[in-house]
């Protein structure tokens, strides 16, 4: 909880940004089309007890999005463990998975972020057009009409589970 996921998605989807989002409960959805290319987005809780809905969500995905803070204290760690969670769901030839460090407006210019495919801020709007963008590249190039984003990053502690 807390990597901003339901605000990155809200930014993407719906080009809206607010400081004040209410936290995720079970799971949200949000769609655009684009070209008649679908991509349907399930923002996911994080709290430990949706843990066991992750592989509904991840099963049939073309695209899953992890999602950490840029001021995260162990991202790589966290990036694994999510890659290997949807793993166990989706071998890795049939969902591609983006690394998104998030909140990037939130450190300063000298900080580390860390290895990914996308920095984002949804309160700047900083790199999420690229984040859709190459999302529905992947659901075009799969050419299958219906396509999912699943987004998740780690728990504030240990013990709880995924969310978007």
């Amino acid at each position: 909880a807390g990597a901003g996921k339901t605000s990155l998605a809200v930014r993407i989807f719906r080009d809206r940004f607010s400081p004040f989002e209410e936290s995720t409960i079970g799971a949200a959805f949000m769609a655009m089309n684009q070209d008649g290319v679908n991509v349907d987005c399930w923002d996911t809780a994080g709290q430990e007890r949706y843990a066991t809905l992750l592989p509904m969500y991840v099963r049939g995905a073309d695209v899953a999005w992890i999602v950490v803070r840029a001021s995260e204290a162990s991202p790589d760690a966290n990036f694994r463990k999510w890659e290997t969670k949807i793993h166990d769901t989706a071998p890795p030839n049939q969902i591609t998975i983006f690394r998104i460090v998030s909140m990037a407006d939130t450190v300063g210019s000298d900080a580390k972020i860390p290895e990914c495919d996308f920095v984002t801020s949804a309160k700047t709007g900083e790199g999420c057009s690229n984040v859709l963008e190459q999302t529905f590249n992947v659901a075009r190039n799969r050419g299958v009409p219906q396509d999912n984003v699943v987004a998740i990053d780690r728990p504030k502690d240990s013990s709880s589970c995924c969310y978007m």
